[in-house]
């Protein structure tokens, strides 16, 4: 059978269709005992001396992806299944080793060169996304994982945490918007006699302190104070900041051929008269969206600053290629998918851009910490990467501006209703700009932002499942202000205009939890909430 797998290619359509109707049809738990032979004769088929059955190879990955992840990726970062695999997809790619070289060029992996047609390659960069995101899912937002952070709402707002001194400070600030529907705590009636057999006294939380001794004999009072920040950090950060340095290497490595991709299609792709082949577009938007899962992670892991650096200007070459195009759109397409595509794209470009601009304000907030204000203000003349921030960010405001108004992208295009999802991946590039230090950059939309943010909040329906994400948001902008534990930039009484709007904001509360009621108890809630709590924190 495996022979005729590697030199029928009816064969392998035939055993691919089949697996298709077959897996959704078993249990998960019944195909893992499995999985170890099925991945060994796929990796064995990712390295075959014919491109043809690796891409084949790439189809079934896709199909395992979907219904075992688990079983595809565990490994990833070390000698497992997916660590074979990764090395498999970066093989075709001619990409290089998995990690590259720390010190040195990049070794190729297969010593046939490869060409790949623009269909076959969009097989293997979208299930290298795939595989990617799978891997990684848990690791994006690395300081707010939920194994180290209360589960407080349907918001991860990572980029909140470096405005507080400490990550308990954060964690405490995030809890005021804990609902009772969104505590994942379990709780126990007391019992006057219990049964030891019964295995109930199940406990909230993970006391890492109780399994690892964590403190020295010479811990101090001082220690002791602090051993929550201790035992949230220790052993957890030492895992994600290996994994964010294995990350960091990949980006690199995948780096060239990235940029190669998206500069082969964005010609035909981003005409603004043109009539683009959907290869080529969902080629961009996958390369888009490996830039996307990798740098999430590298540059919100606590990482060395060398690494941080490097990946920075990694990522700035990248969107620089990307900026002229920017924002992504089309005249006069019918075509869905190809706007729906496009306004990912223009999401990845921002949530990138986002990521630049915390970075870059983080470097500055600890070379302003350590009295370099020299090394602060020789940036804006002598770094690439903070000259070319200004050109992004004003692109960045202005789309987003937009994006809230509910106005078009380009004259031809009709305005478009934000999702969820789409709204959650704005918020670091919106709290970027409201955060904006004014070192080195300067984002004259700030207040027009804010003006925007709020006025989205009010105008969107309160039966849409957006309302209560925009409520939440605004209501962390208000009353980030009034904690004396936060040391951010953004000061929400320094914008005379944005305090008039948030009276405004507040004084609606009311009409939203009037209209939901009882068909959204998690919404009301939050509404309540935060009316209660702007009410007493600003003066009416």
């Amino acid at each position: 059978m495996y022979t005729d797998f590697q030199q029928d290619a009816s064969v392998r359509r035939a055993l691919l269709t089949f697996f298709s109707w077959l897996l959704p049809r078993i249990p998960q738990s019944d195909i893992m005992p499995h999985a170890p032979l099925l991945l060994l004769f796929t990796t064995s088929a990712q390295t075959h001396i014919f491109p043809e059955i690796r891409i084949d190879a790439i189809r079934f990955l896709d199909l395992f992806l979907e219904h075992i992840p688990r079983a595809v990726t565990v490994g990833w970062d070390y000698n497992g299944h997916g660590s074979r695999v990764l090395e498999g997809y970066l093989g075709i790619l001619n990409a290089g080793t998995k990690f590259g070289e720390a010190d040195g060029p990049v070794q190729a992996t297969s010593t046939a060169s490869v060409v790949l047609t623009p269909a076959s390659k969009l097989v293997v960069l979208h299930s290298l996304s795939m595989f990617l995101q799978t891997c990684l899912s848990n690791d994006i937002g690395l300081s707010t994982s939920a194994s180290h952070h209360p589960p407080s709402s349907l918001l991860n707002t990572w980029f909140l945490l470096p405005s507080f001194a400490r990550p308990g400070d954060y964690y405490s600030f995030e809890q005021i918007f804990q609902t009772s529907q969104s505590s994942t705590y379990n709780c126990c009636q007391w019992r006057e006699n219990v049964d030891p057999e019964d295995n109930e006294d199940d406990f909230p939380g993970t006391f890492t302190a109780a399994e690892t001794p964590i403190l020295s004999d010479d811990f101090t009072l001082q220690k002791l104070a602090d051993i929550s920040d201790v035992t949230g950090s220790s052993e957890y950060d030492a895992v994600n900041d290996h994994k964010a340095e294995l990350v960091a290497r990949l980006a690199r490595t995948l780096q060239s051929t990235l940029i190669a991709t998206f500069l082969d299609c964005a010609p035909s792709v981003f005409m603004p008269s043109g009539n683009p082949s959907e290869t080529q577009v969902q080629l961009v938007l996958a390369v888009g969206q490996i830039a996307r899962t990798l740098y999430n992670v590298v540059l919100q892991a606590s990482t060395s600053s060398k690494a941080k650096s490097t990946a920075s200007d990694d990522l700035n070459t990248f969107l620089g290629y990307m900026t002229p195009y920017f924002p992504f759109s089309l005249l006069g397409t019918k075509d869905v998918k190809v706007e729906q595509a496009f306004q990912e794209l223009n999401l990845i470009f921002s949530e990138l851009t986002s990521l630049l601009v915390l970075t870059s304000n983080a470097e500055i907030s600890r070379l302003t910490s350590r009295g370099k204000a020299r090394q602060v203000n020789s940036l804006a003349s002598g770094n690439k990467l903070y000259n070319s921030l200004s050109i992004q960010i004003e692109r960045v405001s202005n789309y987003i501006l937009q994006l809230l108004s509910g106005g078009p992208i380009s004259g031809s295009q009709l305005g478009r209703t934000l999702t969820p999802a789409a709204y959650a991946s704005l918020l670091p590039v919106v709290w970027a700009l409201l955060n904006n230090t004014g070192s080195v950059y300067q984002c004259s939309t700030s207040s027009a932002i804010l003006n925007a943010v709020i006025s989205h909040s009010m105008k969107t329906s309160s039966k849409s499942a957006l309302k209560r994400l925009t409520i939440e948001f605004v209501a962390r902008l208000v009353l980030l202000s009034t904690d004396p534990r936060y040391h951010g930039h953004f000061q929400l009484n320094n914008d005379l205009t944005g305090v008039a709007k948030v009276h405004e904001w507040v004084s609606h509360l009311p009409q939203p939890l009037w209209e939901i009621g009882a068909s959204n108890l998690p919404a009301s809630e939050v509404s309540s909430i935060q009316s209660l709590l702007a009410t007493s924190k600003i003066d009416l």
